[in-house]
């Protein structure tokens, strides 16, 4: 069993890193060709489909997952199929409702929002039929399908904007032409594997686990993505490219840590559903995973200096004490992804999650409100670093109160401190050829450290 997680997560983590590697080595194109506030654009049109997103798929897409383990095989293209066609309808009514309203404000539209609704339209619908490769086991056919969207999405986009035009609009027109034409090869997909099926009895269970999602994510934007309506309104929008530059940059550990989750995921609900014969099993590979996670967040502080140097412009060059802290608030997410958030979704408590969410959002408005008028791009990523350390004592509270699985937590707290000491001091060391050389024995050792004295080799596989 874990020689198939093993071989999954190499897969997905390839697919996902390959995936998001197209999206980093736009970075320094978006750096060099886009100025301050026209990337400081295509950030803002991010957040806006990621609310609208929120409401075109209800999050169903988050259900498929938990129904199609929950049942039968004979069941589960039923479940599929109806949940697939369920989205579709909600999104198509959605969409055109927003067209109907913007048609009667001509003077709020632009090329840029309508790009960004149709892509968001186009995406959402390719969800279910690309996780039923993951839920199904079928990391291949995952991947051919993800990075052929993918890699295709790089090239029009690096195309326009360097040969056509410079400009945020130019950028999300791409996105939207590429997701369109995966929409139909999606729409296929559904149709051979699921079929045309629609039970109402898999919308309402569906609907039921989906639904406490909505505000959950709506209040993860406050938590996450707010910070950029603030520093826009206090600032200017070039302020929100800078510290939306940061993010991406940080955001690597989401990717890779995703990456893993896809395989982790199923292989959790699968071994937990079996109850205590699994836990010991689990626990080691939770360990593992986590241990891995912290080495690839010391990796990536011991040499963030030299990735800003070396492959954004000049004009992004202050953005290094951004990038430490912001990474930090990645690591935290991640690990609760693959911990908290994991244990109160198999106890059927998502109610609980978005409790703990909505007292960390509340946090994350004032202190926005707070640091981010008087410290700027510095104050949002602290507001960040401190909601996402809330939410995660909040989660772990909660989690507590059904399925727990006890890792080694001590030691994982204490790797998180010694990662952010190790953090400050590299930081400190000017960037030369030299210090290359330097950080990367350092680095060494540092990981060598924590593969002695923090878990056993003989457990990694």
């Amino acid at each position: 069993m874990k020689d198939k997680l093993v071989r999954a997560s190499l897969i997905y983590g390839i697919t996902n890193i390959v995936s998001q590697g197209g999206v980093f080595l736009l970075l320094p194109l978006y750096s060099f060709i886009l100025t301050k506030a026209e990337y400081g654009l295509v950030a803002k049109y991010e957040i806006y489909t990621f609310i609208i997103a929120v409401f075109f798929s209800l999050c169903l897409d988050r259900a498929a997952q938990r129904l199609f383990f929950d049942h039968s095989d004979q069941e589960r293209k039923n479940v599929l199929s109806t949940l697939y066609f369920s989205v579709l309808a909600f999104s198509t009514c959605s969409m055109l409702f927003f067209f109907l309203v913007l048609s009667f404000y001509p003077e709020r539209s632009s090329g840029a929002l309508i790009y960004a609704t149709l892509f968001c339209f186009f995406t959402v619908n390719g969800l279910i039929s690309t996780q039923f490769f993951q839920f199904s086991e079928k990391p291949i056919a995952y991947a051919a399908i993800k990075l052929t969207t993918v890699l295709s999405n790089v090239a029009l986009i690096s195309y326009t904007l360097y040969f056509y035009s410079a400009t945020a609009e130019t950028k999300l027109a791409s996105d939207a032409v590429v997701s369109g034409i995966a929409f139909f090869i999606h729409f296929l997909i559904a149709i051979r594997f699921f079929g045309i099926n629609f039970q109402y009895k898999y919308l309402q269970q569906g609907l039921k686990f989906a639904l406490p999602f909505v505000p959950t994510l709506l209040i993860s934007w406050v938590i996450v993505l707010s910070s950029r309506i603030f520093l826009e309104f206090y600032g200017d929008i070039a302020d929100v490219g800078v510290y939306s530059m940061a993010y991406k940059l940080s955001s690597v550990i989401l990717v890779i840590g995703a990456a893993i989750n896809m395989a982790y995921t199923p292989y959790f609900y699968r071994n937990a559903a079996l109850g205590d014969s699994e836990e010991k099993s689990l626990e080691n590979t939770s360990n593992t995973i986590l241990y891995f996670l912290l080495a690839l967040l010391i990796g990536f502080l011991t040499f963030n200096a030299e990735i800003i140097h070396y492959f954004l412009d000049t004009k992004y060059s202050s953005i290094g004490g951004l990038v430490f802290i912001i990474s930090i608030a990645c690591y935290v997410s991640v690990f609760n992804s693959f911990t908290f958030v994991l244990y109160i979704l198999q106890s059927k408590r998502s109610i609980l999650n978005l409790a703990a969410s909505i007292v960390s959002a509340l946090v994350s408005v004032v202190l926005n409100y707070s640091l981010i008028p008087k410290y700027g791009v510095y104050g949002a990523a602290a507001s960040l670093l401190i909601a996402t350390f809330l939410l995660s004592i909040f989660q772990c509270y909660y989690s507590k109160q059904g399925f727990y699985l006890q890792l080694q937590w001590r030691r994982h707290f204490l790797g998180l401190l010694s990662a952010i000491s190790y953090g400050i001091f590299v930081h400190q060391i000017p960037l030369s050829i030299e210090t290359i050389v330097l950080k990367l024995t350092i680095a060494i050792i540092a990981l060598a450290f924590i593969s002695k004295r923090m878990f056993l080799i003989k457990k990694i596989i």
